[in-house]
């Protein structure tokens, strides 16, 4: 088996722990691991005769015309505009839209399965509100698009350590792109390789319900709680389905012997009730 480390994506760190998920989901054919430091990272087991885990990832990279096509994308031919305050009319459009083509994005977005038919849709907790009615699609599109020069470069870069990063909020969750956009000299907030990365890694943790309330897979409680979202680590490497059923046993039991570190959300404390910020930093536990 090929091994690729990757200290650029510390397990302390919410979003690069989503993005080394992400890979898994990018290249089906990868395993994932993390080392038993006292700050873990990852590593990835491939094919022995694969080229880099960057070289491979910027081959699997969906193109940006590719994420134009998803579920969530805003503007659908034929089909009702997708924003943040979706319609029950457009969310349906997409679910069937997304049936057809096996799309999972549409999950890890919104529900329709939260309660009142007359209340707004319930989104994840993964895709908080942004300004300018920025929806999840459009925020991966302009990281996607900042990638565009040359992936295989950027994603080298990120998974080696903390990569360049650009003026812009993300998928809207990021902790650091807070304490980064709130510095006076600082105007480079986060690192679009780790974001389009997560995206991916939310492939397994969708937000579902039982018609009476939503369910975000993973959170015990309301985003703003402290310790509602928690995450581990292991050491055996894990196939995609395998990080799926690690995970399903360690949220349902609240421990896995597998795990072999635990992290929770500290989240960011709005200064009002008008500031729309949301940011999930993380302690060990």
């Amino acid at each position: 088996m090929r091994h690729d480390d990757a200290p650029g994506l510390t397990a302390n760190w919410l979003n690069a722990w989503l993005a080394a998920i992400g890979i898994t989901i990018l290249l089906p054919d990868t395993r994932l691991s993390w080392t038993p430091d006292p700050q873990p990272h990852a590593q990835f087991e491939g094919p022995e005769s694969a080229p880099s885990l960057a070289t491979r990832l910027a081959d699997a990279f969906p193109k940006p015309d590719q994420i134009e096509s998803y579920a969530i994308s805003r503007n659908q031919p034929g089909l009702a505009d997708f924003t943040q305050q979706t319609s029950l009319e457009a969310f349906q459009d997409r679910a069937g839209q997304a049936r057809a083509t096996g799309d999972y994005t549409l999950g890890a977005a919104i529900t329709d399965l939260g309660g009142d038919a007359n209340s707004p849709l319930r989104a994840s907790p993964f895709n908080p509100p942004a300004p300018k009615g920025l929806t999840l699609h459009d925020r991966l599109r302009a990281c996607r698009h900042a990638l565009e020069l040359d992936v295989a470069a950027a994603l080298e870069t990120t998974l080696e350590r903390p990569a360049t990063r650009i003026k812009s909020n993300g998928l809207g969750f990021d902790y650091t792109r807070i304490q980064l956009a709130t510095d006076p000299t600082g105007d480079k907030w986060v690192d679009p390789a780790i974001e389009c990365l997560a995206f991916f890694g939310l492939c397994l943790l969708p937000i579902r319900g039982d018609g009476n309330r939503a369910v975000p897979r993973g959170w015990t409680d309301r985003a703003s709680q402290p310790g509602s979202f928690r995450w581990p680590t292991w050491t055996i490497p894990l196939s995609s389905a395998g990080i799926d059923g690690l995970l399903d046993r360690f949220w349902n039991s609240g421990a896995n012997p597998s795990a072999t570190a635990v992290y929770e959300t500290i989240p960011y404390s709005p200064t009002g009730t008008a500031d729309p910020t949301r940011g999930y930093g993380s302690r060990r536990c």
